[in-house]
């Protein structure tokens, strides 16, 4: 499609258009403006120079809008980082007043959780694109507050696929995957700024060495991958905004979410086989001195030294 050479150039001349129009048209507040430049992949960052009425403005290398973080390198990590100081935040507050009250149930400490907590981590989710690592964390402070709810201690060895089916409550990745907006870019026209930057792509860039970062299609069709869709389809399924498309989307997110389940459960089970086998098998070590039994060889080391110790105590006597 012609849309999907996007060049920089082009992009600016945007930019610098609507900039013209919001001086035009708008009261800007010099004090509360800045200006993030992004360089193209290929290129090397400099500092640029956006002067309003020959006032030059603060260049910034994050730049909040609409409550999400924009970097200037595209990272989310420093958006991540700021979702979850606000999810803890929040789930701070009523830490007092109703995580720690055991009169209330379970079901309404969950449902306030999923209201107020969850919705300020996963705020925006719908445009990011996350790696594992983003992931991993998101779902650290999902445990972790849901852990406070149950009053579930790390000493307790509880796994989390327990914590989850007791509080009736999806992982963050089936969150995620059932928050995706993957429609709405493709009804959207050629010619429109979302689409351009969630779709296009740089014609005359280079490929690096090593690992390519990530784009949003890149995004969309690991979540197709994982929730067992044909993601060389999902436009054409997408134009369908009946229910048939929706049931699909949940019918896919739900098999997802069952299948992870059962291979929790599995990991679970092996490492206790594990562990079980390990103990039941353990070889054990004897002290050739005294015949006492040590359960490994680092301890039997250790017993010895006592006893060398002993020897040597016994010949600075006169």
């Amino acid at each position: 499609m012609p849309w999907q050479h996007v060049h920089y150039r082009k992009l600016r001349h945007y930019s610098t258009v609507l900039l013209q129009l919001l001086v035009g048209w708008v009261c800007v507040s010099l004090k509360k403006t800045g200006a993030l430049f992004q360089p193209s992949p290929d290129g090397t960052y400099t500092v640029p120079l956006v002067t309003i009425d020959n006032t030059p403005l603060p260049v910034a290398d994050t730049f909040c809008y609409l409550g999400s973080r924009i970097q200037r390198t595209g990272s989310l990590d420093e958006e991540i980082t700021a979702r979850m100081a606000q999810a803890n935040s929040a789930f701070g507050r009523l830490r007092k007043r109703l995580w720690d009250d055991h009169g209330i149930c379970i079901d309404t400490k969950v449902a306030v959780y999923h209201t107020v907590v969850l919705t300020s981590l996963l705020y925006s989710s719908e445009a990011w694109t996350l790696y594992r690592r983003h992931i991993k964390k998101l779902d650290s402070v999902h445990m972790r507050c849901l852990r406070h709810i149950l009053n579930v201690k790390w000493q307790d060895k509880v796994p989390n696929i327990t914590i989850l089916e007791k509080c009736g409550i999806s992982g963050v990745e089936a969150i995620l995957l059932s928050m995706v907006w993957s429609c709405l870019p493709h009804q959207m026209s050629n010619t429109r700024i979302p689409k351009l930057l969630l779709y296009g792509q740089l014609p005359g860039a280079k490929r690096h060495a090593g690992g390519q970062s990530k784009r949003y299609k890149d995004q969309l069709r690991v979540n197709f991958k994982s929730c067992n869709l044909d993601h060389t389809k999902w436009e054409t399924l997408a134009e369908d905004r009946s229910s048939t498309w929706r049931e699909e989307c949940y019918n896919a997110v739900s098999g997802f979410e069952e299948q992870w389940n059962v291979t929790a459960k599995a990991r679970l089970a092996a490492r206790k086989d594990l562990c079980h086998s390990a103990s039941s098998t353990s070889a054990t070590f004897t002290c050739i001195t005294c015949g006492r039994t040590c359960s490994s060889r680092i301890g039997l080391f250790s017993h010895q030294r006592s006893h060398r110790c002993d020897l040597s105590r016994h010949r600075l006597i006169p």
